[in-house]
């Protein structure tokens, strides 16, 4: 009989020795002590903390104990026993999506806005939209909650970039702003090595490419990841971006340049 989700997560906060609680910055104080407090009538010797977007430190990081295995010999030995007895499916699914399509933005906005299945728990990756080509997109989903940020360029998308001219150049620098253009930062050089790492690369769409993992609940999380895979924009729209053409995109436009402080 399969354990389900929540037998496997009580299972791993039992083996765990340190407990990181992330989205903390999504609980006020009393229900993250109330998780806390939870989890440690699991397991009364884990260690826990609390972080935000995976802030922490690396004097804290290396200061941690080496796991203690012998500390859970005698647990492992049981569930193996009970595995063997009731066989090891869990009923979650790992699947993984890897296409080198764009997703288009309007139909990806009201597949997150109307039909997210609450038991798709967990999905990560990066992607790329016809609206946004030049950029690396992050995508993080933690049950109903999403997060879509910008990381980087795509080699292609630098490529891409038609060199600013004079006049451009002129009114960024009055601006104060700096040219992210691709294409203008290039020397010779650069775009000389850029084009070699990308000659083998889909002749379409350069490097950019949808990479995602979906953890969940097996039924929903196939039916989540089916309804995704009909967000891939189809070859007439594929040819309608190749032609410049423009796409509806609801996504935020808003961007933040975070800057390190000494």
């Amino acid at each position: 009989m399969p354990r389900g989700f929540e037998s496997l997560v009580v299972e791993q906060c039992l083996f765990a020795s340190q407990i990181l609680l992330t989205k903390v910055d999504k609980l006020t104080e009393v229900e993250l002590l109330r998780v806390a407090a939870a989890v440690s009538d699991i397991n009364p010797s884990v260690a826990i903390d609390g972080i935000h977007y995976g802030h922490m430190a690396f004097e804290r990081i290396a200061a941690m104990p080496e796991y203690d295995y012998h500390r859970v010999e005698v647990l492992s030995r049981e569930l193996e026993a009970m595995d063997d007895e009731r066989g090891t499916q869990d009923g979650i699914a790992s699947l993984v999506i890897d296409d080198p399509r764009p997703l288009h933005p309007a139909r990806l906005h009201r597949l997150f806005t109307t039909a997210l299945p609450q038991q798709c728990y967990r999905s990560k990756g990066f992607f790329w939209l016809p609206s946004r080509d030049d950029r690396v997109l992050a995508w993080s989903q933690a049950a109903g909650q999403i997060g879509l940020e910008a990381i980087g360029y795509w080699k292609a998308g630098v490529l891409g970039e038609a060199r600013p001219n004079r006049a451009q150049r002129r009114a960024a620098q009055k601006a104060g702003d700096r040219i992210v253009a691709g294409g203008g930062r290039l020397t010779q050089l650069e775009r000389e090595v850029l084009v070699e790492r990308m000659k083998d690369l889909d002749p379409r769409f350069g490097d950019r490419r949808t990479q995602l993992t979906l953890i969940g609940e097996r039924a929903e999380t196939e039916l989540f990841r089916d309804l995704l895979m009909d967000c891939f924009c189809t070859e007439q729209e594929i040819l309608r971006w190749q032609k410049g053409g423009s796409f509806d995109d609801p996504w935020p436009t808003a961007t933040l340049e975070l800057q390190a402080t000494e």
